[in-house]
């Protein structure tokens, strides 16, 4: 019947604006997730001054962004935390790991926790701010190190002693770092959190998210299909708007004539 006709139609259109909206809204992800994955792995590359060991610390964050609590995207911005604090190309992909299985394990950022190692790394002494900056985390780095001393130095360190020790700059950045290392080797107590984590309900869901980030930066890449097409598009698109000016006069006298011949018509239909 011509209803049912009607109803297929309406029913055919919304597929149709359907496909179309999730079409559009898949190639705008690409371009702006996928691109900015693209763009950090460009940063990375000139952090480090190297292409191939960019491109292989890419390759080994793809991998453990798919068994950590953390994003791709979010892991690839510690990464470069760390960098910029001095941490060693090839210690870059070790530390970062580290320092998200003790993160995951506390319950907080990244950001926070490289933050505070990235400056004692950089000044190479611990200080009294970022001895805070642990302690507000949940890290207990005053006891921790009074153990190490306890266990390393012949007799017993009290957290006064560890203290007093900072105050005088006595505490090294090697220190600090040795103290990471034990709370992530094997047996330790954050070791392979992010492991750990990644295998509850909520890790399973961000173990697809970042299957999806990593599928959206591999069609933004330049070289492939995806990505290729889309820059020649943009750059086509670029180039008209930029002609766009020059086009003014042109478009202004063709849409002038149009506009006087509609107004011609609708003065002769309204004399008629």
């Amino acid at each position: 019947s011509q209803s049912s006709q009607v109803l297929g139609d309406i029913k055919s259109m919304f597929l149709q604006g359907g496909i179309v909206y999730g079409a559009q809204r898949f190639a705008m992800s690409i371009i702006t997730t996928g691109g900015e994955i693209e763009r950090q792995h460009i940063a990375l590359q000139s952090i480090l001054g190297d292409l191939q060991s960019a491109n292989e610390l890419f390759g080994q964050i793809k991998n453990l962004a798919l068994a950590s609590p953390f994003t791709f995207s979010e892991l690839n911005k510690d990464v470069k935390q760390l960098a910029a604090f001095g941490v060693e190309s090839e210690n870059l992909y070790d530390k970062t790991k580290r320092l998200a299985d003790i993160s995951a394990g506390l319950g907080v950022s990244f950001e926070r926790l490289g933050l505070a190692y990235g400056q004692v790394k950089a000044r190479s002494w611990l200080d009294g701010k970022e001895l805070r900056q642990f302690a507000y985390a949940g890290l207990p780095m005053l006891q921790k190190l009074a153990d190490l001393y306890t266990q390393t130095k012949g007799r017993a360190y009290t957290t006064r002693d560890v203290r007093d020790m900072i105050t005088k700059r006595e505490v090294p950045f090697e220190d600090v770092d040795k103290i990471f290392d034990q709370l992530t080797n094997k047996g330790g107590q954050f070791y392979n959190m992010q492991l750990v984590l990644s295998d509850t309900l909520l890790g399973r869901y961000l173990k697809l998210k970042d299957a999806w980030e990593i599928m959206l930066s591999d069609f933004a890449r330049g070289d492939s299909i995806v990505g290729g097409t889309f820059k020649h598009i943009l750059d086509a698109v670029t180039a008209i708007v930029q002609s766009l000016d020059k086009m003014g006069p042109v478009i202004a006298a063709a849409f002038s004539g149009v506009a006087l011949k509609k107004a011609a018509t609708l003065l002769g239909g309204g004399v008629s």
